[in-house]
């Protein structure tokens, strides 16, 4: 365990020299001439484990292979390409930021600069203005 922590230190990358790898194999029996096959695998990973390192990613290789019976069919040269396959996945640390403070300031702020509004218009004499002239057309 200790070995895995510090090979991910030094270069944060899960592939199967390091990790404890899952192979699945699914058997078609019948597969025709130009026929296409999607094959769908879902997982979980836990990375509880991984706070205790310095990286702020994690690289997770995942290796996808075809094989088949040589007795029955054949790979034509330059066909390797197509019977194996490797995707490399980047994970990263997501932190959700906590939106209270922004909340809180957004409407202290809001009620600070409505107080600042209504308090120049009052010197201003905007208010009084209305009163007066209500008051004379009265």
């Amino acid at each position: 365990h200790t070995d895995f922590l510090a090979k991910l230190r030094k270069d944060p990358v899960v592939n199967c020299s390091i990790a404890v790898c899952q192979r699945i194999k699914c058997d078609i029996p019948f597969f025709g001439i130009q026929e296409e096959f999607n094959a769908t695998l879902k997982g979980n990973l836990s990375f509880d484990w991984y706070i205790k390192t310095s990286h702020n990613h994690l690289l997770v290789v995942s290796t996808a292979e075809i094989m088949f019976n040589n007795s029955t069919f054949t790979l034509l040269p330059g066909q390797g390409a197509f019977v194996r396959a490797q995707t490399e996945t980047k994970v990263e640390l997501f932190e959700v930021p906590n939106p209270l403070p922004l909340i809180v300031g957004s409407s202290l702020g809001g009620l600070l600069l409505l107080a600042l509004i209504t308090a120049a218009l009052y010197k201003l004499g905007f208010f009084k203005r209305q009163y007066k002239d209500m008051m004379s057309d009265g």
